[in-house]
């Protein structure tokens, strides 16, 4: 299964809007908002880069 620019860019607005809302409480948290950060940075990799479908094994990385 491919997933298109497209639904790589809704899943960025998703993390966004997570990261957006997101209070840091405890570590827990804090380790969340790190693993939302570094899969925002990724989904910004990959919707820059010139391919213009994605393999579904690239997100299994997330």
């Amino acid at each position: 299964m491919d997933i298109t620019k497209k639904s790589a860019e809704l899943m960025l607005d998703l993390v966004e809007i997570k990261l957006s809302m997101m209070q840091v409480n405890d570590r827990d948290d804090a380790k969340e908002l790190s693993s939302l950060r570094a899969c925002r940075e990724e989904l910004l990799k990959i919707i820059h880069s010139s391919k213009k479908t994605i393999s579904s094994e690239t997100f299994q990385k997330l």
